[in-house]
C-alpha cells in the first residue's frame, strides 16, 4: 500500500508513505509546492500540474487530502480553489482519495484536535522521527492516517486519540476500502 498525503495551500505540502519492511513507516517522497509569484487560477493550475507529476511518479494506492478549513475568511476562497483543483485532478486520473478534517489531522498528529503547528511538528517528530516544513508535516500526518487505516500492525502502534482519529477517518471514507 502506498498513501499520498496532500495538504492543499498556497504552499501545498505532500508526502508519500509506504509500510517499511520492519513493520513501520517508510517515507517514499515528500515536498512542498509553491509558486509565490502566481495568483488566482494560474496558481491553481500550476499546483495542480505539480500534484499530477507527484501522482504519476509515486502512483499511490490512495490519497488523503486535508478538508477545507473555515477558520480564516481571508484565505477561504484561495484554499477552496486550490483544494478543488487538486480533487479534480485526483478524480480525472482515477486515484482513490478521501478527506480528513483539519481537527482530525491535529488529533492524529499531536493527540489533541486543537494543536498549534509547532506542537504538531514536535509530536510528529517524537512519534515517528519525521521532520519537515509545517505543510510537509501535515501531509505526513494525512498519509499516515490513510496508511494506519489500511495496514494493520504498523509501528509505532497508535493508541488513544490517534487510534480514534484513524477509526473515524476509515469510517468516513469506507468507500476507498470497498
Amino acid at each position: 500500500m502506498k498513501v499520498l498525503g496532500i495538504d492543499p495551500s498556497t504552499k501545498t505540502g505532500w508526502c508519500c508513505l509506504t509500510p517499511s519492511k520492519a513493520g513501520g513507516i517508510h517515507v517514499a517522497g515528500r515536498g512542498e509546492i509553491c509558486f509565490p509569484k502566481a495568483r488566482g487560477i494560474e496558481r491553481v493550475q500550476l499546483i495542480g500540474r505539480q500534484i499530477v507529476a507527484v501522482l504519476l511518479t509515486y502512483l499511490p494506492t490512495i490519497a488523503v487530502i486535508e478538508n477545507y478549513g473555515f477558520a480564516n475568511k481571508h484565505t477561504l476562497v484561495t484554499l477552496v480553489e486550490i483544494g478543488t483543483g487538486i480533487r479534480l485532478h485526483l478524480h480525472e486520473y482515477g486515484f482513490a482519495w478521501g478527506v480528513a478534517a483539519p481537527n482530525a489531522v491535529k488529533k492524529f498528529g499531536a493527540g489533541i484536535g486543537n494543536a498549534k503547528k509547532d506542537k504538531m511538528m514536535i509530536e510528529v517528530y517524537k512519534q515517528w522521527g519525521f521532520e519537515g516544513t509545517d505543510n510537509e508535516v501535515d501531509a505526513f500526518v494525512l498519509a499516515a492516517i490513510g496508511l494506519y487505516a489500511g495496514v494493520p500492525n504498523l509501528q509505532p502502534v497508535v493508541a488513544g486519540a490517534r487510534r480514534e482519529a484513524v477509526g473515524d477517518w476509515r469510517t468516513e471514507n469506507i468507500r476507498i476500502f470497498d
